[in-house]
């Protein structure tokens, strides 16, 4: 009688570690692709849905739109309004400036060419510079379609897709590397338990 009953406490011990083993892998799946919409609990959002990789997607397809509308918002204002596209001017002017200004340090020239030839460049530069942030780069944009575009994006990352790929080459090795690893845990822990009783 008691041989039976320490028989079914290994037994359990070993099935209590492998059922752990496969719950932890049946966690990242859960989490990663369920569930697939938002749920409310009366009028609060249910913190887990929708999935990690559906919530991911959409904050993503969100963030390209915002930030696109940004720059369109941006371009049209003037170089007084702090902003990105502001910094990047300011910035790519700085760069290129200190670039012309290395190679127009000739021993030849005189200071007043040099003065000259430095207020010119960096006039044309920052309207140059200007000119492509806020002309020529958010018609370019409008010509392709971007935000178009991202709404193509939007559809053709399926989920589902990605969900099929994760089961096929990932999943399955990860939930059997675990229920291995813990299978050997289990024995590990009965052997501890046979030992000190």
């Amino acid at each position: 009688m008691d041989f039976l009953i320490i028989f079914i406490k290994c037994l359990i011990i070993i099935i209590v570690n492998i059922g752990l083993g496969w719950l932890i892998s049946y966690s990242w799946h859960f989490f990663l692709f369920y569930p697939k919409k938002i749920y409310l609990l009366g009028k609060y959002h249910f913190y887990f849905s929708p999935g990690i990789l559906y919530k991911g997607k959409s904050k993503f397809i969100n963030y390209l739109h915002q930030k696109l509308k940004e720059y369109f918002e941006y371009a049209e204002k003037g170089v007084n309004h702090a902003n990105f596209l502001t910094k990047f001017e300011k910035d790519a002017y700085r760069e290129i400036y200190a670039f012309l200004k290395e190679y127009l340090e000739q021993p030849w020239m005189s200071d007043s060419i040099k003065a000259w030839v430095k207020d010119t460049s960096s006039k044309i530069l920052w309207i140059a510079i200007r000119h492509i942030t806020r002309s020529v780069f958010p018609r370019i944009l409008l010509e392709l379609k971007i935000e178009h575009k991202i709404d193509i994006l939007d559809m053709k990352l399926d989920i589902e897709i990605a969900k099929k790929l994760f089961e096929e080459h990932i999943y399955k090795y990860f939930k059997w590397f675990n229920l291995l690893l813990f299978s050997v845990v289990g024995l590990v822990n009965m052997v501890l338990f046979l030992v000190l009783k």
